[in-house]
C-alpha cells in the first residue's frame, strides 16, 4: 500500500531506468513535466484529485548515491565500464542504471482508488 511507503527508506519501486551506448555519453534528469523544469511530482485520480510524492533514483551500476529528486538540476551522468560476457567476450560502453521509487509524505493519506502520473526520463547527449 503506498500509505506504508512514507519515507525514502521505504519507497516504492515504480520503475527501472537503462541507457547504454558503446560511442555516447549522456545524462539523465528525470522531471515532473516534459521540458525537464519542474519535480512537482503527483499522482492524479480520474476525478482530478491529487496527493504530491516524493521521487528517488538509485544508481544500480556505478558509484552514485541514491538521490531525492527535488531540483530540476538533478541530473546523473554515464559511466564507461567493460563488462564480461558469461559465454566469452566483452563489451564496453557508456552505462546509466537505475531503479525510481516513490513515497508520500506521512500526513498525506492517499485516498483509495485508481491513480496516474508521468514522469519524463530525459536524456541528452554529452558529446
Amino acid at each position: 500500500m503506498l500509505s506504508d511507503k512514507n519515507m525514502q527508506s521505504n519507497a516504492l519501486p515504480v520503475g527501472k531506468v537503462r541507457y547504454f551506448s558503446t560511442d555516447d555519453t549522456a545524462s539523465l534528469k528525470l522531471s515532473s513535466n516534459n521540458l525537464g523544469t519542474a519535480v512537482d511530482f503527483r499522482l492524479v485520480s480520474p476525478t482530478n484529485q491529487s496527493i504530491q510524492y516524493s521521487l528517488v533514483y538509485t544508481p544500480t551500476r556505478g558509484n552514485g548515491v541514491e538521490t531525492l529528486i527535488n531540483s530540476p538540476s538533478n541530473s546523473f551522468t554515464s559511466q564507461y565500464y567493460t563488462l564480461s560476457s558469461p559465454i566469452g567476450g566483452a563489451t564496453e560502453g557508456n552505462y546509466i542504471e537505475g531503479t525510481t521509487k516513490i513515497f508520500v509524505a506521512p500526513n498525506l493519506l492517499p485516498l483509495s482508488g485508481t491513480y496516474t502520473s508521468n514522469i519524463y526520463c530525459i536524456l541528452t547527449r554529452t558529446n
